[in-house]
């Protein structure tokens, strides 16, 4: 991970094009685990066409990362509280 620090754009939550798209994704947090593991939350704003018809899960691919502390390296990720996985785009 190349950031150190939560940031996030200008814009960020402001909804642009009609009701189902939401600017400014970035990383809105960063907590620690017991074990000393980064986990960084991260906003991701993206709009697929399997959710135009539910406005209330538009904007809402919200990711983490656990990161390894002193090397800033990602050990796994997953969908964080809160978000739509739908509205993700992953590959596998």
């Amino acid at each position: 991970m190349k950031d150190k620090v939560p940031y996030k754009y200008a814009d960020s939550g402001q909804i642009i094009r009609a009701t189902y798209v939401i600017s400014g994704q970035g990383l809105t947090d960063i907590t620690k685990r017991e074990n000393g593991d980064l986990v960084y939350h991260i906003s991701v704003h993206e709009i697929l066409e399997n959710n135009r018809t539910k406005p209330n899960w538009v904007g809402k691919c919200l990711i983490y990362y656990v990161v390894e502390p002193s090397s800033y390296k990602v050990k796994s990720w997953g969908f964080d509280e809160g978000g739509n996985p739908l509205s993700c785009r992953t590959w596998s």
